[in-house]
């Protein structure tokens, strides 16, 4: 059950390891939110940041990850990036198809990456290879996982990206300083910030 407490003038809490501190009368956005959860941070997520009933401090309601995210849906859906060799399966394959169950990912990281997604959430369809090319968009149309290791992520198609960034582009943006789609190029499956997903796709 998710936990829920007011904000004294400095609240710091830790769940699974992490350390959250919210101090009263700061403001959240939900890019904000969309940040923690890209970096990284799975252990809990911030809720309602708003004045209280009685006007005095901010309340904070804070969910367990195992609780997968709850209410309010719409203000949570996440952005990622899925990469993949467009001599195997490119964004015109996809195009064609309509959708796909996107599958053949094996890195732990990028295997939880599709396990966390939602319905709803935005893809951007990144070709590896001789391209290097953030190409088209697409969406989560479902998630089933009846194995951990091999989750079932159903995607749609959506459309070509009028301007594909390249790599190069993509590294000399400061928004991406410390995005994994830089620092660790062998991941799959990147999370993006709804500012990552802008550039990408505009």
């Amino acid at each position: 059950m998710a936990a829920s407490w007011h904000c004294t003038p400095e609240l710091v809490r830790s769940l699974n390891g992490y350390s959250v501190k919210m101090t009263a009368g700061r403001r959240t956005t939900i890019d904000s939110l969309r940040e923690l959860r890209a970096s990284g941070l799975c252990g809990c997520l911030l809720l309602n940041f708003g004045c209280a009933t009685d006007g005095a401090n901010p309340e904070v309601f804070v969910y367990a990850r195992s609780q997968k995210w709850r209410t309010p849906y719409n203000l949570l859906l996440m952005d990622y990036l899925l990469k993949t060799e467009p001599t195997v399966y490119s964004f015109a394959d996809l195009h064609k198809a309509g959708s796909t169950i996107w599958d053949g990912v094996t890195n732990p990281v990028a295997v939880r990456h599709l396990r966390e997604m939602k319905p709803g959430e935005r893809l951007v369809i990144y070709h590896t290879g001789d391209e290097k090319k953030a190409i088209g968009t697409a969406s989560v149309i479902s998630v089933d996982v009846p194995d951990p290791k091999n989750p079932q992520v159903k995607i749609k198609v959506g459309k070509a990206v009028g301007h594909p960034k390249a790599l190069a582009e993509i590294k000399a943006n400061r928004l991406f300083a410390d995005s994994p789609l830089v620092r660790q190029g062998r991941l799959s499956v990147v999370p993006l910030t709804d500012a990552q997903y802008k550039f990408l796709t505009e």
